[in-house]
């Protein structure tokens, strides 16, 4: 090794001995890779991951390995299973990099917590390049002994391409993207089916190359997308293929994509949840845990509002930890095939924090002030999700109006005109408080708090 290190001195010399060690480190990567991958975690049959974005990690891009371990220890006590880590192309966003690797450290005291790396519009040569770094992590989730990758965006040249230059390395991957290509097509004929099950019998038929087929399902109405999950699942199926559903709590843009869907409090996620279990979808994808743009983030807050970085458009962001928490019902259901018993009882809330008429911001640069798109489709309504291990009945207080909600055991919706004031619940029981109280933040005509966003959040009952 000495000699090679003077003789490294010459150029030429030096040129090869950096391709030299080049091609060691490769195949050393490759041998660690091959042995490491047995430990990697098999999926399991019902799986439920949650739809990271890279751009955004709640502690900014400089995060630290422990802040990643306690957003992962917040995700696994909600019975979530794993990140797909969603992220651009690393040679126009290089950031993105430093927040997987750091997420791969810190799952590495999680054992049973999956990543799987979700390529969003970026192409092959990149993608080839970090699922060799990451193929033998033993976080990375397996299905049939193969590596999973996901990915937003792609087309079925690049699965194609993918498949083959990954099989050169001797890496086998299980694909399951979502792909939306077929939406750039003129005279698109849908008939009755959804628009997201075109794009699925499109993709079926024309990408040989993918394991499973992932739909996104986020900007939307919720029927129509709980309609498309119970209409891709047997498409899916029928082809020996792995369906994943996406599931979203809600849905706000802005600037050029502000918009706004109704989700009726937790029922849309609900709707969506009872598609999945009943069409026997395979996997779930929670969209998102951490998309503020958007406002599909189920990552839960320690306050009922919370600023995230600097950016003006995510200051005061309401808590969306309701969802989550309401969500675990349904995983269990998911995950277990039988509908769960009730012997605890939990109170879940969900409503916007000013009517629909108020106006809000739409851009932030500069500032436009404004109503989303389909503001007008918004229901203003206070919501309330009940698990009750016994009947009970509700009293609410709202701007001066009194209402009496009667609630079976089992899990139930229900819900109330919204008005400007204090919202005061009492939950009782056989005429005994079971729990009450008056909710963190009132309804204003301020829009500039929420900004069509949904608050949520659980009324805390003592045992």
């Amino acid at each position: 090794m000495g000699s090679l290190l003077q003789s490294a001195k010459r150029p030429g010399l030096k040129l090869a001995l950096q391709r030299l060690c080049s091609s060691l480190l490769l195949a050393l990567a490759l041998l660690g890779m091959s042995i490491a991958s047995s430990k990697a975690e098999e999926a399991p049959a019902k799986l439920v991951l949650a739809h990271y974005m890279a751009c955004c990690p709640r502690a900014g891009l400089d995060a630290s390995v422990e802040d990643y371990a306690r957003e992962i220890e917040l995700a696994s006590a909600s019975k979530i299973d794993g990140f797909a880590i969603n992220f651009g192309s690393p040679t126009r966003h290089p950031s993105h990099l430093k927040v997987i690797e750091r997420l791969f450290q810190a799952s590495e005291r999680f054992p049973h917590f999956n990543l799987v790396l979700s390529f969003d519009q970026t192409d092959a040569e990149e993608a080839v390049q970090l699922i060799a770094r990451y193929a033998s992590h033993p976080n990375s989730l397996r299905k049939s002994g193969k590596l999973v990758v996901s990915g937003w965006g792609q087309t079925p040249n690049w699965a194609s391409e993918l498949r083959n230059r990954m099989s050169e390395r001797g890496i086998d991957i299980f694909l399951v993207p979502h792909m939306n290509y077929p939406l750039l097509r003129r005279g698109i004929h849908l008939g009755s089916e959804a628009l997201d099950t075109y794009v699925a019998r499109t993709v079926l038929q024309e990408s040989p190359d993918i394991d499973g087929f992932f739909t996104f399902a986020a900007g939307g109405p919720y029927s129509q997308m709980a309609q498309s999950i119970r209409e891709i699942a047997p498409l899916v199926h029928s082809r020996g293929k792995i369906f994943m559903a996406g599931i979203a709590p809600f849905y706000r843009g802005l600037t050029i994509n502000s918009r706004v869907f109704e989700s009726d409090g937790f029922k849309g996620m609900q709707q969506r949840w009872l598609s999945a279990i009943e069409a026997g979808a395979d996997w779930i994808q929670l969209a998102t845990w951490n998309d503020w743009n958007e406002a599909t983030y189920l990552e839960p807050f320690e306050a009922p509002l919370h600023n995230i970085w600097a950016v003006p458009a995510w200051q005061h962001l309401p808590d969306h930890g309701g969802f989550l928490q309401a969500s675990r019902f349904y995983i269990d259901w998911f995950k277990t095939g039988s509908r769960p018993d009730i012997s605890k009882d939990e109170l879940f809330y969900f409503y916007q924090l000013h009517p629909k008429e108020s106006l809000g911001v739409v851009d932030f640069a500069p500032v436009v002030r404004g109503r989303p798109k389909f503001a007008d489709q918004l229901t203003d309504r206070i919501h309330f999700v009940t698990f009750l291990s016994a009947p009970a009945v509700l009293d609410v207080e709202v701007g001066g109006s009194r209402y009496k909600i009667q609630l079976p055991s089992g899990d139930h919706i229900s819900s109330v005109p919204m008005a400007l004031g204090n919202i005061v619940l009492a939950l009782k029981r056989n005429q005994q408080l079971v729990t009450g109280g008056t909710l963190s933040l009132p309804v204003t005509s301020d829009a500039t708090t929420g900004n069509f966003n949904y608050f949520s959040g659980q009324l805390k009952i003592e045992r």
